[in-house]
């Protein structure tokens, strides 16, 4: 029972176990390398980014998602409800594919590209609202919290945050990016099968 509700509130996550060839380098590469990259321009520079406070790196990024996740929102309900051809079609071979559960039996399903566009623009809005949510714990309890933390503490714990926020941003960057693509251009594709 609580497994239920706990998968149902974070269904919009399932996004990341969709297998695709090429979908792990959108996931977890190009953003990685994104970050390292970041982050060796910032030491190498010797500069240092605050991560909270009001001129920190991560009230700029909730400032972009509190934007964002009303368009992937609406992006969301657009794709539910398009009619275009070839919507409820399944995508080009190999088409992505979920790992599921249907009567108690575990499947694996090909995606169509409504599925798999929900999943995505899903798992932008929530990761948008998780940066949003972050921050706002951020303000209320930040200065509270970094009071009390030991200063050898906040050493190491400075950049592995800053690193696992960057990763995050350019995380949400790379899949609107994805997201985009599909919407502008792949979207109103028809293949041949579903033209004729």
């Amino acid at each position: 029972m609580t497994i239920n509700w706990l998968r149902r509130l974070t269904t919009p996550l399932r996004y990341l176990k969709i297998k695709h060839k090429q979908k792990f380098k959108y996931d977890w590469v190009i953003p990685a390398v994104l970050t390292i990259l970041c982050m060796w321009g910032l030491s190498s520079l010797d500069y240092s980014i605050a991560l909270i406070g009001d001129d920190g790196i991560l009230v700029g990024i909730a400032t972009l998602a509190h934007v964002l996740v009303g368009f992937f929102i609406a992006a969301l309900a657009a794709v539910a409800t398009f009619q275009g051809q070839g919507m409820d079609e399944k995508m080009s071979t190999p088409a992505p594919t979920l790992k599921d559960r249907y009567k108690g039996e575990k499947i694996t399903r090909e995606l169509t590209r409504r599925q798999f566009l929900c999943f995505l623009f899903g798992y932008l809005a929530f990761v948008s609202l998780f940066i949003a949510l972050l921050t706002i714990f951020e303000r209320v309890l930040g200065t509270q919290i970094a009071a009390v933390v030991p200063e050898l503490v906040k050493l190491w714990l400075h950049p592995l945050s800053l690193t696992f926020v960057l990763f995050v941003f350019w995380n949400l960057f790379v899949t609107t990016l994805v997201g985009l693509y599909y919407l502008t251009d792949r979207i109103h594709h028809v293949s041949p099968e579903v033209k004729s």
